[in-house]
């Protein structure tokens, strides 16, 4: 396998990109109703912080 992928240079900017509008902040840091429901599938007392 090797060590390092090459990307063009428009490849990586896209890649390390930030989040420029309040949509998309949320869009890629708020998890939906389907990945919630596996969380709460696997969440026991024995695995809570808290």
């Amino acid at each position: 396998m090797p060590g390092r992928i090459s990307m063009t240079k428009k490849q990586r900017e896209a890649l390390l990109a930030l989040p420029e509008t309040e949509a998309e902040i949320l869009h890629h840091h708020t998890l939906s109703p389907q990945e919630l429901d596996a969380v709460n599938q696997c969440r026991t007392p024995e695995t809570r912080l808290a």
